[in-house]
């Protein structure tokens, strides 16, 4: 049972009681005492149990029982009156004649009143005024686009939020759920449209101050994810200007450095990429001025080949198979395929490698 206004009223005239607000009670020294006196008493003057707080709203002067000590209106209505001094959203002849009679939005209509759109939205679904927006799978209208959506959801289990859209490429009308101004809001079917779209003329890409500025993103985030691997800033070879993975391939950088070959390191960000089934991969050094084929030349310390054995294996395998290039590598007795291979201990005969292959007479600034 609950309490009744007059003991909510006593206890709001007196929140440190010591006498019990439903009878003459007054033994106790302290609220606490009473409060347990009131629990314990079994008959209709006592019902229910006393809350820990009351509190009186301050619009109407009802005494209630509150979840806290900082409650200050006893309804949503009473707040509204006393924040905004009407409730004429909820005005059902008001919202017709507004909305029906004077053409208004409802949004128009709550900024009037100055209370909160989805207020106003509430009561004009709740008295179905309005034929603004029409259910495309049924009869009924509504005043706003909120209140079909819902109803749509609701009554027909199909969410029709959202915006229709024509793609870029086939023409074809879409629909997606995002708001036009969102930056992710569709321009095309799917993947295949837009693939489609960038192939020949169309790509985007072919263009040279965007392949420059690519290029420039794909240098500053190849060194950061180096950096992030390693853990530790690159080596510097102050000969070359190259940061390198490590100091073997400071040595290797050194000695092509050297040479009379034109070659690329591919810590630089002016690399080549070669396809190895579901990935691509990027080889330390590269030479390809010098015979049809690509010269790579790969520094594989065994540490590497312990942590990566698979994936190593696999790199290692394909390029050696491959027609287009001739694969080098320089380190460890690992076990890796290879063209050739070249223990790091002995790193300094790799020129002579280079001009077996290229058919060149012996390097002269090395002396095997």
């Amino acid at each position: 049972m609950a309490l009744s206004q007059e003991i909510k009223e006593a206890l709001n005239n007196e929140l440190d009681f010591v006498k019990c607000p439903a009878c003459e009670y007054d033994d106790a020294d302290s609220s606490r005492g009473v409060k347990m006196h009131y629990s314990y008493a079994d008959d209709d003057t006592h019902p229910g149990k006393l809350p820990k707080y009351i509190f009186q709203c301050v619009q109407c002067g009802t005494v209630e029982e509150g979840s806290n000590g900082n409650q200050m209106y006893c309804s949503r209505d009473c707040r509204t009156l006393d924040e905004v001094g009407t409730l004429k959203h909820k005005d059902e002849d008001f919202l017709i004649e507004q909305i029906e009679e004077k053409g208004k939005r409802a949004v128009d209509v709550a900024k009037e009143i100055n209370v909160k759109p989805k207020v106003v939205h509430k009561w004009v679904r709740e008295y179905d005024i309005g034929d603004d927006y029409e259910c495309p799978s049924c009869d009924r209208t509504f005043a706003t686009s909120q209140g079909v959506s819902k109803h749509h959801e609701d009554e027909h289990g199909e969410s029709i939020r959202g915006n229709t859209y024509e793609c870029a490429w086939c023409g074809e009308e879409n629909w997606t759920p995002r708001k036009k101004d969102d930056k992710l809001f569709p321009k095309y079917c799917n993947d295949d449209c837009w693939g489609e779209s960038m192939e020949g003329e169309n790509n985007p890409n072919k263009d040279p101050k965007r392949q420059e500025k690519i290029s420039r993103g794909m240098i500053k985030a190849y060194a950061e994810g180096r950096k992030k691997v390693r853990g530790r800033e690159p080596i510097y070879n102050p000969l070359t200007g190259n940061e390198l993975d490590s100091g073997w391939e400071k040595n290797v950088d050194t000695i092509l450095h050297k040479s009379d070959y034109d070659y690329k390191y591919n810590g630089s960000g002016d690399f080549k990429r070669y396809k190895i089934n579901n990935f691509t991969h990027a080889p330390d050094f590269i030479i390809n001025d010098v015979v049809d084929e690509d010269i790579i030349i790969e520094v594989k310390g065994g540490q590497t080949v312990f942590y990566q054995e698979g994936k190593m294996n696999e790199i290692a395998d394909n390029l050696t198979e491959r027609s287009d290039l001739i694969y080098v590598m320089i380190g460890d007795n690992n076990g890796l395929s290879s063209d050739y291979f070249i223990e790091y201990k002995n790193r300094d005969g790799l020129i002579d490698i280079i001009d077996e292959i290229s058919g060149k007479e012996k390097n002269s600034l090395f002396d095997y």
